[in-house]
């Protein structure tokens, strides 16, 4: 698998975006006619938190063309990275290099995203799964998420919380993913008529070390000069971790409605 990787990053830098559109719509396509399982989570979620106005083919399609667009990221001068990407955030650049969580979701090109945001001087900092996804997963995820700057710390390794609160000292920026519940022993929060657990570790950490929090995205537009927009809302300090956590879901959750078809969280933790 790692050589299908490694050829992909070499050869996608010179495929245009018009063309992984065009492939992505076609792959995008064949999965969801292929009743894929993840169809009647991902519309049940996006109903859930009051999204309308989407059709769950077009998620399918977005999710190749954020494979596609990681591999060609990887070889991807940084400068071209910033210009095919507006900047939408209420504070300036330097308010997220430091004192700050970002946190966000399985939205838009998250993956991506830090490429993007170390174009702007930002040395992020983040937490992945080891065992669910394999080590070998887990090593060729790590050779792009490190090419872009970012430091990985493994989510299933006790002394992860220890590391994560020493980057941050350090000067570094937690990027984190907060709508999907791994423990099953989350925050719950009321979503509608639902409650919805997300994990905490992120909000006892922001808490704890009164470091503000920031809402962000990087989301696929539609616009002659741009590719992608970055979303950043800074949503301060949290009084408490269930204060962070229903600020920043609010936050979050707003921003998905505004691109339902790029929220691809397919198994979140809402109670029965």
């Amino acid at each position: 698998m790692i050589y299908y990787f490694k050829i992909m990053t070499v050869i996608l830098p010179f495929i245009s975006f018009d063309v992984i559109d065009a492939v992505s719509e076609l792959i995008g396509r064949i999965i969801y006619f292929s009743g894929n399982w993840r169809i009647r989570a991902i519309s049940e979620n996006l109903l859930s938190i009051g999204a309308s106005n989407f059709n769950i083919k077009n998620t399918f399609v977005n999710m190749v063309k954020n494979h596609f667009e990681m591999l060609k990221f990887y070889r991807m001068n940084k400068k071209y990275i910033n210009e095919i990407t507006e900047f939408a955030a209420d504070r300036p650049f330097e308010y997220y290099k430091t004192n700050t969580f970002i946190l966000t979701g399985h939205f838009g090109n998250w993956e991506s995203a830090s490429y993007f945001i170390s174009t702007i001087g930002v040395s992020p900092c983040t937490v992945a799964e080891l065992v669910n996804v394999g080590e070998e997963m887990y090593s060729i995820m790590e050779m792009f998420r490190v090419k872009s700057g970012m430091v990985v710390f493994p989510l299933e390794d006790l002394t992860t919380p220890i590391k994560l609160r020493d980057s941050y000292r350090a000067g570094r920026t937690p990027i984190l993913l907060v709508d999907r519940d791994i423990t099953k022993a989350g925050i719950p929060l009321n979503i509608g008529e639902k409650i919805l657990n997300v994990p905490k570790g992120a909000f006892y950490l922001a808490n704890k070390l009164n470091a503000e929090i920031t809402a962000g995205a990087y989301v696929r537009i539609k616009s002659k000069r741009y590719r992608f927009k970055v979303i950043l809302k800074s949503l301060g300090k949290s009084e408490s971790m269930e204060d962070g956590a229903k600020k920043t879901i609010e936050s979050l959750f707003e921003m998905i409605r505004d691109y339902p078809e790029q929220w691809f969280a397919f198994d979140l933790n809402w109670e029965k």
